[in-house]
């Protein structure tokens, strides 16, 4: 079962084992806020800039990074580590640094499910 949350939120014991999906680390989170950092399922920067700078709506940011959850063989082999993880631990959350949405780690969240 996989969750999301943001990495600033209250940690809580339904957690379960914690996945960091950003390509930076997050600010002021110390390392042992996440138990792994899968920096391949955060978008990629130029991506990020795009729609932080309003070049690209949020449907075609969605777009792109479902195309990179596809097509990255780095974000593939992140994604069966992530499947791997859930099957192991039960239940994985996703952390990102967004407090809500619109945020990469609901899309991540929506395709994985779409593909069990």
């Amino acid at each position: 079962m996989f969750a999301e949350k943001s990495v600033y939120e209250p940690a809580t014991e339904d957690e379960g084992l914690r996945v960091l999906v950003m390509r930076q680390w997050p600010r002021g989170v110390s390392t042992g806020r996440v138990d792994v950092w899968l920096k391949e399922l955060g978008p990629p920067p130029a991506l990020l800039r795009d729609l932080a700078e309003r070049r690209i709506s949020w449907l075609a940011f969605s777009a792109a990074y479902e195309q990179q959850l596809t097509d990255s063989p780095a974000t593939v082999e992140a994604v069966a580590t992530l499947r791997d993880l859930e099957r192991r631990s039960g239940t994985v959350t996703l952390f990102c640094h967004e407090r809500q949405p619109p945020c990469h780690r609901f899309l991540l969240l929506d395709w994985l499910a779409r593909r069990e």
